[in-house]
Formats: structure tokens, sequence, C-alpha cells
């Protein structure tokens, strides 16, 4: 897989349409922030006038992409109801306003299931079916939007497989399938894999976006959360493993800042971000950017495979191979357990794990932060990599914990003779 398919595959969500959020009254910040961030996408729905020179804005300067949601709606409350007629305005907003080179896709009403969750509306599912039919419908019928994807409509809490059913198949009204993924206490990898069949009950064959996912530090909120000291091993192992699941083609972190000010960390909606209400980037923030500039590449059509095995203690361990443009290869290496319940950490033990090449490597670094040269530490920052170099290597030993570790493995340009290389091992932890 190529280190261009990670990154391609990770955007955040924003809400630069809400005016009296941190997001619009210090866009400055924020902007230089997306920038420094690293991702492509940003997810966020269609706004007025002024949000829109906002997507404008983020588009002509950083160059991310914009998944759209349109989401007509009259009344408020109970007396909620989608608009198809309200379509083709926010269509036209869309076009016009941000403009067809920022789109990445067209996304259906966000979330709208909640109108049977909290006010008992059963018709919800009926009217959804019918708006996003003619979304669709009007999406492929403009000569400037019909190349852009259509994504089904999210649902708020996924793993109620009964609206799911209640919205059924919704083959030829998307063309890709859409699941809000909050793990809580797990990690995602181990969440998205009981989402995904409630997920194909609409969306049967299409790729899956998870156009939000993520975790929140409310810790009096009386919901489940994590600390920040378990979502920084989270962030980088979802990361890894978004378009490794064979079913989630693209997945967008909520969110991007805390929209709301609640320093008594009472209310889960506003301490999901990556960045405070205050805008000091969060350690959170240094995960995935770190994450996306190591990786950070073009596209590279045919990337090639590398002759490894694994040996030792491999319970729960997982590994995701990535190839660059240069020739590189980017092995990411993680134990996948649970690391928050209840709140309490776990700590789980580490375990000796062997690589062993099957072909001739010239290098071995890696490129996580914060690097000795047997340690990784717990901690995401902003220092530079140690880099760590053996001449013909044919293995490595490592320590395998529950949060991520990087290693570039750089192959030999030419075969070696045929004696066997002498063997390097080192030892690292992953933290």
């Amino acid at each position: 897989m190529s280190a261009f398919q990670l990154v391609n595959a990770v955007g955040v969500s924003t809400h630069f349409t809400w005016g009296p959020s941190p997001y619009r009254t210090k866009f400055t910040q924020a902007k230089a922030a997306l920038a420094e961030l690293g991702v492509r996408h940003i997810r966020d729905a269609v706004g007025n006038t002024s949000a829109n020179a906002v997507f404008r804005n983020l588009g002509s300067s950083l160059g991310v992409k914009l998944c759209a949601v349109v989401d007509a709606r009259t009344g408020s409350g109970a007396k909620t109801r989608l608009s198809n007629g309200g379509i083709p305005a926010v269509l036209n907003r869309a076009k016009t306003q941000i403009g067809r080179g920022m789109l990445s896709a067209i996304e259906g009403p966000n979330e709208y299931n909640q109108m049977q969750r909290d006010y008992g509306y059963a018709g919800w599912a009926q009217e959804l079916r019918s708006y996003q039919a003619e979304l669709r419908r009007r999406v492929k019928a403009d000569p400037t939007l019909k190349s852009l994807p259509v994504v089904a409509p999210s649902l708020a809490d996924p793993m109620q497989a009964s609206y799911y059913r209640q919205l059924g198949n919704l083959t030829g009204s998307i063309d890709r399938g859409n699941a809000h993924v909050y793990p809580n206490w797990l990690s995602w990898d181990q969440k998205i894999k009981n989402v995904i069949p409630y997920a194909r009950i609409s969306a049967p064959t299409q790729p899956i976006w998870t156009t939000e996912t993520g975790w929140h530090m409310a810790f009096n909120s009386g919901a489940q959360w994590v600390p920040e000291s378990v979502l920084i091993k989270y962030l980088p192992r979802a990361m890894a493993t978004f378009v490794s699941t064979g079913a989630v083609e693209r997945a967008y972190i909520y969110q991007f800042i805390d929209s709301e000010n609640n320093p008594a960390k009472t209310k889960t909606t506003a301490h999901f971000g990556l960045m405070s209400y205050s805008m000091q980037r969060k350690q959170s923030f240094y995960a995935v950017r770190n994450t996306m500039h190591i990786m950070c590449d073009n596209a590279l059509p045919n990337p090639q495979s590398l002759r490894y095995s694994l040996s030792g203690n491999l319970s729960n361990v997982r590994t995701q191979l990535y190839q660059k443009r240069n020739g590189a290869f980017y092995l990411i290496a993680w134990l996948e357990k649970q690391s928050f319940t209840k709140n309490k950490v776990i700590n789980n033990a580490p375990q000796a794990v062997k690589i062993s090449f099957e072909q001739a490597i010239s290098q071995v670094r890696p490129t996580g932060r914060r690097m000795r040269p047997a340690v990784l530490s717990d901690r995401t920052s902003r220092s530079k990599p140690m880099p760590s170099r053996q001449r013909s290597i044919s293995a490595l030993a490592m320590r395998s914990q529950s949060s991520r570790l990087s290693q570039k493995v750089s192959p030999c340009r030419t075969l070696p003779p045929a004696a066997p290389s002498p063997q390097a091992e080192r030892g690292f932890t992953l933290a």
C-alpha cells in the first residue's frame, strides 16, 4: 500500500460555518494550524455566503478539499423537516461560492435519525430516503458537479442496527456509504469492525466514508471518555488502519477545534478537538500532525512488496506496510489492545517481537518523535527523531506496546552477494 493512500484517507471535521466559534473569530490562527496539521481533506456543511468564502480561502491557499454536507431543512425542534426543494439552492452555493475545484464529495444530511431518538418522529427514514434520492439526482444532472461522489447520509447512534434497517438499502442514491464511528473507550480498529455490518445495510457494496470519528476528554460528563495519554495512542493507530479495513476509503477525525468553552469538562461535544477553545494545540494535534508529516507523499501507482516475517509474541500485534515514491517502506507496528476503561488506564505489558527481512536491507530508521537509541517515549512532541542505521540488515528486534512504532525501511538497490549478510538487531519500545 502506498503512503499516499494513508495520507489521502485522513480528513478532519470542521465547523467553519459556526460564526461565533473560534473557527471564525480566530480564523487566522485556525488557518495556520490547519496548514501545519497537514491534512488534505476537511468535512463541513455548505454555509452562507460568508462561510463559503472561508472555504474558498482555505481551498485556494492550502489546497484542502471539502466533503460538503448538503442538509436543507425547515422548522426547528420537533417540527424540523428535510426540504427537497431546498437542495438546488444549497448545491448552487457549493458550486458558485465554494467552487468545484475545492469539492471532494457531496454528503447527505447529518444524523437526521435524531428526529426519532429525540422527538419520536417515525417518518424520518422515508423522508431521508426521498431527500437522498433527489440529492443524487440533482448532483448527477449538473454538468459541473456530476463527477463528484455522493456520500450517504450519516446516522447518530451507529450501533443501533434498527436505524439502518429503517433507512434501508440506498443503492441508486449513493456512491459511498457512511458511518459515524465513536469508539468511546475502545480503539478505532476494535469499534469499526462492529459498525461496518450495520453500515452495509444501507451501502451493501459501496466504499464507506467515516465522516466523523473521534474521542472526547470530558472527564466530568458522565460519558465514556479517554485521557490524552490514551488518545495519542489511539489516533495514529486509527490513521494507520483507516484504509486497511477493506471497507473504509476515508475517515474524518472529529473535530479540529473545541467549539465551546467548557473548562469544567462536563460537556462531551466541547472536548473532541485537536485544539482547545483557546486555540492551544493539544498533544493529539501533534500526534496527527507528526503522522501526516512522516507519511506525506504523492500518489504511487504501483507500490512494491517488502519481504519480511514476524516472530516472537505476536498476540494482538498489528502491522501495516506503506511505501513512498522514493522507494522507502514505512512499517508501522503496534499492540492492538484497549488502553482505557471506566476511568482507569490499562497498562498493557510490552511484547518481544522480531522482524526478519527476507531481502537485502540497507537501512532501518525509526520515524517516531522523542526517540532515544532504544526507547520511544509515551509522549508525542516536536523534537526531531534520532536516526539509527545499520548496513545490510537482516533482522530487527523490538518490544511491542499499545502505541505505534514506525520504521523506515530502505531496501538495497542491488542484490547482495550470495553469502548471507550479518544479522543486526536492535531493541525498541512502542509507546
